[in-house]
């Protein structure tokens, strides 16, 4: 039986956060996919490429990156001793998260007595936006 080479379409990022971005591809007629593995790094960078092996997926999450950070991405399948690899794909992750929630506390007061004192507090958020978060 012969197996043509694989093939595999441009990645494509879906998501991006502030320390994680979901890569997808497709594998295009490739029938049978022995290994997909997904590299990535910091594009001012000097280290080696990360390397994450990912079965046979369509699709991953590249965690623990830096915020604000550009990165450069690609992905190799590998079928039956050949391999097709995807471009690179060029993401920067977000810089800050789209809203926080900033929590304060008011204390309202205290009540004491012989051995302990009791205070009630109010806890509220307040949601912030990308205006309000310090650079």
């Amino acid at each position: 039986m012969l197996f043509s080479d694989p093939e595999i379409s441009a990645a494509s990022v879906t998501e991006i956060v502030q320390r994680s971005v979901k890569l997808t591809w497709d594998k295009g007629d490739t029938q049978v996919v022995n290994a997909t593995v997904v590299q990535y790094r910091a594009t001012n960078s000097s280290r080696d490429w990360n390397m994450t092996s990912v079965g046979d997926s369509l699709s991953y999450i590249v965690t623990a990156l830096q915020p604000g950070t550009e990165y450069q991405l690609f992905v190799v399948i590998h079928s039956y001793g050949k391999t097709a690899e995807s471009q690179n794909v060029t993401v920067t992750t977000g810089r800050s998260r789209q809203d926080f929630f900033h929590s304060s506390v008011i204390l309202l007061g205290c009540v004491r007595d012989y051995s302990y004192s009791v205070c009630f507090h109010y806890n509220y958020y307040r949601k912030m936006q990308l205006k309000d978060i310090p650079k």
